[in-house]
């Protein structure tokens, strides 16, 4: 980033007053926003680092983050299709089991053990549960021609399975 950010384009104008004219300089932060609208974070980063650069030094930025967005989303249907392909389970067994007790003794049961059994019939409910929470909420942000997934999705995922409260 250092490296974009100090970036002087070599010029050759001069106006009146002894000042180098820039050749066709463009905003980066307007080229990002046109060509990669909605896409990754890292977008807002670039132009909030680098206010003004040159057509070629844009070009070059927007090459590079086409780059990145084309290895990140082959990461991610990678690791999307690892998982949809396995049956294990997804949540760690200790964390989940500390989260069982905790929400046992918060309800006063005096339940100090456990079966193992029943801890992993809990886990696989609430797994089972989980994705098809999430399953019905990614439905609703395609229907309303998303692809992220907020709040709203979810609360009527719940609403209308009848859980709201």
């Amino acid at each position: 980033m250092k490296a974009i950010e100090n970036y002087v384009e070599p010029r050759k104008n001069v106006d009146g007053f002894g000042m180098k004219k820039p050749r066709r300089w463009r905003p980066v932060s307007l080229a990002v926003s046109v060509l990669f609208y909605r896409q990754i974070h890292a977008v807002y980063f670039l132009s909030s680092c680098v206010q003004w650069a040159s057509l070629e030094t844009t070009l070059l930025v927007l090459m590079a983050l086409t780059i990145f967005i084309i290895r990140f989303r082959v990461l991610q249907i990678r690791e999307i299709r690892k998982f949809q392909k396995t049956t294990e389970l997804l949540i760690c067994r200790r964390p989940f089991q500390r989260l069982v007790r905790e929400i046992t003794r918060g309800h006063g049961c005096d339940a100090e053990r456990f079966q193992s059994a029943a801890i992993l019939a809990l886990q696989e409910a609430a797994e089972a549960y989980l994705v098809g929470l999430f399953e019905d909420t990614n439905l609703y942000a395609l229907h309303a021609r998303r692809v992220t997934v907020m709040p709203k999705d979810m609360k009527l995922s719940r609403r209308i399975r009848g859980e709201y409260e």
